[in-house]
């Protein structure tokens, strides 16, 4: 899928990482929002790393998101690192994660859990006769900034102005 996010390898210590979550909707009902944050230990990061399993949190310090839709009871539910039993943290040679999981996550007061089930994906199921969603993790990276084509227009010509004024001068 192609989907990466560099991690800077460092060296062990216990320095928290916390990464933004935000979840898409990968296939089944339209409607869904799935956003919250994890928060893991430094000292697992670097190159060709595989950390946890279904039944393992190693390095996970904390865990929350929050699924909002049409078929989960009230309309929302969250979970947090006491509603999961395991996690995937992933990265290749070049220490770009390239898989974060969660797994046995069960909601005790909507029932609604989430497995991993493939890289990046989450399925959540509420109960409702069938599987709700499957959400796709878009990891955020930083957004450089940029103008719009106006913007950029007039700045040119300042900055055109601003040589040829030093010009003139220059002559003088």
């Amino acid at each position: 899928m192609g989907l990466a996010l560099a991690v800077a390898a460092t060296p062990a210590s216990a320095d928290p990482v916390t990464l933004p979550l935000r979840y898409v909707l990968a296939n089944g009902t339209p409607g869904y929002s799935l956003v919250g944050s994890i928060t893991y230990d430094s000292a697992i990061q670097g190159s060709n790393v595989h950390v946890g399993s279904s039944t393992d949190l190693t390095g996970l310090l904390a865990f929350s998101l929050t699924l909002s839709g049409p078929d989960v009871p009230g309309g929302t539910t969250s979970f947090a690192l006491s509603d999961i039993t395991g996690w995937f943290f992933t990265t290749d040679a070049g220490g770009n994660i390239v898989d974060i999981n969660f797994f046995g996550g069960t909601n005790a007061t909507t029932n609604c859990t989430l497995d991993g089930v493939d890289p990046f994906i989450l399925h959540f199921d509420c109960n409702v006769g069938s599987a709700i969603a499957n959400m796709r993790l878009v990891l955020s990276t930083p957004q450089v900034p940029s103008l719009e084509p106006a913007a950029l227009a007039l700045l040119a010509l300042l900055v055109a102005a601003f040589a040829a004024a030093a010009a003139r001068r220059r002559l003088r």
